[in-house]
């Protein structure tokens, strides 16, 4: 019986993880986008963190495909700090550095 708890447990977290993890798609996809959302993130992107420009693309795309605010609650959750930090690598060069 204990054996069966942990890996209860263990699977639990994991699938926690994985969905918790959503926020990173949704953050990338705003760099890899064509449309308006994408123009968003760009402009926004110049002079405002990761954090607010990705913020800014999930709600322009939430308008034009409503997902229930699903990406931004995502970005919303993972928070400003994570958001920054990695997207530091993955954003175009004349965004704005977070650091």
């Amino acid at each position: 019986m204990h054996k069966r708890n942990i890996l209860i447990l263990a699977g639990t977290l994991l699938a926690a993880n994985a969905w918790g993890q959503d926020w990173k798609a949704y953050s990338t996809w705003c760099v890899n986008d064509t449309g308006s959302s994408h123009r968003f993130y760009m402009l926004s992107c110049r002079v405002s963190d990761q954090y607010d420009s990705v913020s800014i693309c999930q709600r322009d795309a939430a308008s034009h495909n409503p997902d229930h605010g699903k990406a931004v609650k995502a970005i919303t959750d993972a928070g400003r700090l994570a958001v920054d930090e990695y997207m530091e690598d993955k954003k175009p060069k004349r965004c704005k550095s977070s650091k």
